[in-house]
């Protein structure tokens, strides 16, 4: 204390810093020397106690969704001081990932919000003040809605581009509709002879969920454990996989189910990758063109769509998929247009048999002038006075009220 009193710090031992250290409780110096991977690696003790659910994982583990974000975090801000991350400096990141990687924006979301969370973790344990954190913007999700979806042909063309270990990957995507991040977290201890089951903590719905051995996925497993080699059901030589985004974008512009786009022009890229317009080419180390066509999400829009053609119930899909909610089901219903030509056919259909005569109860009476019906058609018979119902309806504009109207309701 006499160190203290007289202007000195006084000391502290190892052991001592130590423990101010792992409570959170640090000087002003020692908060600007805090960088963002401390900040990072204190969220990711803090998520495998059970973060603020406080439900710590079973077997020590975050989930791949959660992992890969903390890795990609971690590998984008290695080095930088927390106190000096400032607003602009997230948003020019948000902004790469959107403009020059392509993510979704419900992506960059979760991204941000992982960064924001470590940020209020280190105020909470009194690492940093709120003043040291920036602000870190929410972008608008309203047009997430995509269309995307799988023809047959176009699926198996692009599974026979795809490298070896992506193409029962893909396959199992396309038959399912799981997201890729739970596909690459099936490990055989979770699989017997008849259904593979996925952990809570690998589910975006934080819900565990199965999928039974059946079809296509069978063959699929079958497959696979002649390929075994390690934990991973799906893996890469031996290892869990990673961001397979290029291999994907390049197997879809090899099949043509995509395309390579000039940054500066917004032209189209030639079979070189060079741009036609300011002839800047693409050696595949610069900064990627801009990609649009199909992607891995688009198989669980066409996972849901042929099930439901197919006649399955919708409960039963979200057990597969993993839909919350019956609402979010039917955004992955993509209306295309052979749907609205097969309805069109039904109707036609339809309505030739009901021109086909009277004995189909068709519209001869309309074409009889409008209701010549003979005694025993109307006079208390409910097909009569339905009929005289309809035609009154069609003709309202011609026709008062009929006076005995409400004697047709009653019988």
């Amino acid at each position: 204390m006499a160190n203290d009193r007289d202007g000195i710090k006084a000391f502290i031992g190892p052991q001592a810093e130590r423990i101010k250290i792992a409570c959170g409780v640090l000087d002003s110096a020692a908060r600007q020397q805090s960088d963002c991977d401390s900040l990072l690696c204190a969220l990711e003790r803090h998520l495998l106690l059970g973060g603020d659910k406080k439900k710590p994982s079973t077997d020590g583990k975050l989930s791949t969704q959660e992992n890969g974000i903390l890795k990609r975090l971690h590998r984008n801000f290695a080095g930088d001081l927390a106190v000096r991350l400032k607003a602009g400096d997230v948003d020019a990141y948000i902004g790469r990932l959107l403009n020059d990687e392509g993510y979704a924006k419900a992506t960059l979301n979760r991204i941000a919000q992982k960064l924001g969370q470590s940020y209020n973790l280190a105020i909470k344990q009194n690492r940093l003040t709120s003043n040291n954190k920036p602000d870190i913007r929410k972008l608008s999700e309203e047009d997430n809605v995509r269309q995307g979806f799988f023809e047959r042909t176009e699926f198996l063309l692009i599974r026979a581009a795809l490298p070896e270990y992506l193409q029962d990957f893909a396959h199992f995507g396309y038959v399912t509709g799981m997201r890729s991040g739970e596909i690459k977290s099936l490990e055989w201890s979770r699989t017997d002879s008849d259904t593979i089951r996925l952990r809570a903590v690998d589910a975006k719905t934080g819900k565990p969920r199965s999928v039974p051995v059946e079809g296509e996925i069978a063959e699929i497993i079958e497959r696979r454990r002649g390929a075994a080699k390690g934990p991973w059901i799906f893996h890469f030589d031996g290892a869990q996989i990673g961001d397979f985004r290029k291999a994907w974008q390049r197997a879809c512009v090899l099949t043509g189910l995509g395309a390579f786009y000039c940054r500066e022009c917004d032209v189209k890229l030639d079979a070189k990758c060079e741009c036609p317009k300011c002839e800047w080419k693409w050696d595949g180390k610069d900064v990627a063109p801009v990609y649009r066509g199909k992607l891995f999400h688009d198989f669980r829009r066409t996972a849901v769509r042929d099930m439901l053609r197919a006649g399955v119930n919708p409960d039963v899909i979200r057990s597969i998929t993993g839909h919350e909610t019956q609402s979010m089901l039917q955004r992955y219903n993509i209306i295309d247009d052979r749907d609205q030509h097969a309805a069109l056919r039904v109707m036609h259909a339809h309505r030739q048999e009901q021109d086909r005569g009277p004995e189909r109860g068709g519209s001869a009476g309309i074409n009889r002038e409008f209701g010549q019906f003979s005694d025993s058609e109307h006079k208390g018979h409910p097909v009569g006075c339905a009929k005289l119902l309809i035609l009154w309806w069609a003709r309202r504009d011609l026709n008062p009220r009929p006076r005995d109207y409400e004697s047709f309701e009653g019988r």
